[in-house]
């Protein structure tokens, strides 16, 4: 049966082999030193473990074919699934916050989400998950980055985390923006 997979983070769709190969290419120290051992950190037990795992992760990123590795992997895996469509997130702000090159982040996810296109024909498009947390100033240069990288695939705009100390509300003018550009 086709399918639509409209919520996905590219992070936490990494597996166990490829973050090795990714983490000894950055020299980013890991808990474990094998695929057995890295498979196990995805046993985790509650949402802040999960969120563990998801840093560790995001920190192994840090070059455009890091995420075109990733994301030519998920690509395969999402047709493997017959998904024909999909969007997936990117934590934007764990790779702003560390000087990492937005438009590198976007243009390597694509060029990888491209070729599984090419070769498998599953289409898949960006959106930047922004989290509430790191307040409305920096949503606004993140946004701005966002809609800067539309023209590579980009397609969509989104923020998680706290909603009790960080209200949607607060986010509503950033929003607008982001509709008002074409993102969804």
């Amino acid at each position: 049966m086709p399918k639509v997979e409209l919520h996905l983070h590219l992070e936490g769709a990494m597996q166990p082999a490829t973050l090795l190969r990714i983490a000894e290419r950055n020299q980013v120290e890991l808990p474990a030193r094998d695929v057995a051992g890295v498979t196990q950190l995805f046993s985790y037990r509650h949402f802040h473990e999960f969120l563990t795992v998801f840093m560790v992760l995001a920190r192994s990123l840090k070059r455009g074919e890091d995420f075109e590795l990733l994301a030519y992997e998920l690509g395969h895996h999402l047709a493997d699934q017959n998904v024909r469509y999909a969007e997936v997130m990117v934590s934007a702000f764990q790779y702003y916050n560390r000087g990492i090159d937005l438009g590198e982040v976007v243009q390597g996810a694509m060029a990888g989400f491209n070729q599984a296109e090419r070769e498998r024909g599953t289409r898949v498009r960006l959106a930047f998950d922004y989290g509430r947390q790191f307040g409305v100033e920096t949503a606004w240069k993140v946004l701005d980055l966002a809609v800067a990288n539309m023209r590579y695939g980009l397609v969509a705009w989104s923020i998680g985390g706290d909603e009790v100390n960080y209200p949607p509300e607060l986010f509503a003018e950033v929003f607008a923006a982001a509709r008002r550009a074409g993102l969804h």
